[in-house]
């Protein structure tokens, strides 16, 4: 099965700058996938 998450918000509330570290802290040694 496939994890996914789906991330939502207003404009300029920091979603990208979210997903950036989340991914570079918890995520650094799988493959991810962003989809936009």
């Amino acid at each position: 099965m496939i994890q996914s998450f789906i991330i939502t918000g207003f404009l300029g509330v920091g979603k990208t700058t979210m997903l950036t570290n989340t991914v570079k802290e918890h995520f650094s040694d799988k493959k991810v996938a962003i989809v936009v």
